[in-house]
């Protein structure tokens, strides 16, 4: 765990969500699913675990955020408010792991194994759907070893 569930409940309160009727132990299961997200994408973010035994993939040696190198002892505030974010996205009924882009397949090869997305949906002028990058996938971004989530196949949500 990255934060609190205190700390959780301010941070929903500060961007004027209001977490009151969800119990703690609700609120933990939702920072845990948070943690496990962050956690599963250890292979990938920037640094190195600072000790290969400890629980999660924070604190990290080697690591860079904005530009400025990040002491290995701690864990950087970005990583707490990605947490609070994903946590927030489960909140809000967003299943966290199955939220990668999610295209439809329009021609699948069964031999030599070929496969082949549909685009993904754009902004209609008309209040169509919109697609937007959710705050805890611009937050991974800086996290990411690969300079963005874009290469690892990360969502855009799509509002109607």
């Amino acid at each position: 765990m990255y934060t609190t569930v205190a700390d959780f409940r301010a941070y929903a309160k500060a961007g004027g969500i209001d977490l009151d009727a969800k119990t703690d132990a609700e609120l933990m299961v939702m920072l845990v699913q948070a943690t496990r997200f962050i956690d599963s994408l250890d292979s990938k973010l920037r640094g190195k675990r600072t000790d290969q035994t400890q629980p999660h993939a924070y604190p990290r040696r080697n690591l860079t955020i904005y530009g400025e190198p990040w002491p290995s002892d701690t864990v950087p505030n970005i990583v707490v408010e990605l947490q609070c974010a994903l946590a927030l996205e489960v909140y809000e009924g967003i299943d966290i792991f199955s939220a990668m882009t999610e295209q439809a397949v329009v021609r699948e090869r069964v031999d030599v194994l070929e496969v082949q997305y549909a685009a993904p949906s754009s902004t209609s002028a008309d209040g169509g759907a919109e697609e937007r990058e959710s705050l805890a996938m611009a937050l991974l971004r800086e996290l990411m070893d690969t300079g963005g989530v874009g290469g690892i196949g990360f969502m855009k949500v799509t509002r109607t």
